[in-house]
Formats: C-alpha cells, sequence, structure tokens
C-alpha cells in the first residue's frame, strides 16, 4: 500500500462510516472502486448478516427474496424462496419478486401447481404434463360420407358406434394421434 492510498483509508474511516443499511458491522477501503466512483466511495461490506449480500449489503442473497414491505435496512427484509422441491428447477428465485424457476408445464409463485392446459402426473420429473386436446367435428351429408369415414351399415353394432333410426345413421368415431383426441360425430340421411 502506497502512502497516499493509506491517507486515503484513514480519510475513508474517519469521514465516510460504512453504508451497510444496517446488516454489517465492518467495512474495507478499495482503492479500485474508489478510483471509479470518481473518487466519492471505496467502501465495501464484509460479512452481511440477516441473509443480505452486495458491497452496502444492498439485496439479498442466493436463495432469498426482498419482502417488497420491508425497507432494504430491516432485519427481516429477506424471505427464503420457498420453491416447491419437485415443481420448482431449483432453489433460488428472483431476489426482488421471490418467483421461483419452474418445471414445463408448473406455475406458481413457488411452482407449487400445473399451468392451464396440463395436469398433474407422478413423475418428480415432469410434474405436470399436457392435457389431451379433444376436437369434435361434425359432418351432414346426404347419401355421401368422407372417404377416410366409411360407414358400413351392415357392421355389427360392437365394431361401430352408432345410432340409426329408418332414415338417419349417426356414427361417432374416435381417432387418437399426437397426444390429440379427435371425436368424428357423422350423420347420414336417407340410409337405405
Amino acid at each position: 500500500m502506497t502512502p497516499g492510498s493509506r491517507r486515503l483509508l484513514l480519510l475513508f474511516h474517519c469521514a465516510h462510516p460504512c453504508q451497510c443499511n444496517g446488516h454489517a458491522r465492518k467495512c474495507r477501503f478499495n482503492l479500485e472502486l474508489y478510483k471509479m466512483s470518481g473518487r466519492v466511495s471505496g467502501g465495501v461490506c464484509t460479512d452481511c448478516r440477516h441473509d443480505t449480500a452486495g458491497r452496502h449489503c444492498h439485496y439479498c442473497r442466493e436463495g432469498f427474496y426482498k419482502d417488497p414491505t420491508k425497507p432494504i435496512t430491516h432485519k427481516k427484509t429477506c424471505k427464503p424462496c420457498d420453491c416447491h422441491p419437485i415443481g420448482s428447477s431449483g432453489k433460488s428465485c428472483n431476489h426482488t419478486t421471490g418467483q421461483c424457476t419452474c418445471k414445463e408445464g408448473v406455475t406458481g409463485l413457488n411452482c407449487n401447481r400445473c399451468a392451464r392446459g396440463y395436469q398433474q402426473s407422478r413423475s418428480h420429473i415432469a410434474p405436470c404434463i399436457k392435457i389431451p386436446r379433444v376436437i369434435n367435428i361434425n359432418h351432414q351429408a346426404q347419401n355421401t360420407a368422407p372417404e377416410s369415414y366409411q360407414y358400413d351399415p351392415d357392421a355389427s353394432e360392437s365394431t361401430k358406434e352408432s345410432k340409426c333410426t329408418n332414415s338417419v345413421a349417426r356414427c361417432t368415431f374416435v381417432l387418437i394421434s399426437n397426444n390429440t383426441i379427435v371425436l368424428v360425430s357423422l350423420t347420414i340421411l336417407d340410409v337405405r
């Protein structure tokens, strides 16, 4: 340490008390920070308490977030992140909001519930899975049916779902593909 920096250190301790928001009792002088600040401040707080961190103990340490109802100087300003052990992808959260990082399909401040369009699973890796979409298609035709939905009036009731009257046949088909369930209702008029 040069004689000039010793003088600055002594001047710092005499003129500038530590600005640690009440969370540290000691600070140290950093000449580089002093120069970078335009010779205004070079103090760095040491041993921040009350789960705070930073040069001035001015934010919450990893795994904690700031309670918005309390000032940074309050001893209980930092609250622990309460991330769900299965729904979140870690134990840390946003330092200001407390929002945990959720796995896909999981939502909530603590990642404790499934998002809209998802349902709970038994997996710890993917606790919420996408709900299959159900698409309902109604088709009415007179004496015709689309090629992909061939209606066989001679098939037994166990092999087709249909409700037939004298002049109308109503068939329902269920197609399952790529996590999508499609219910197709087909009405054929004038069945012979």
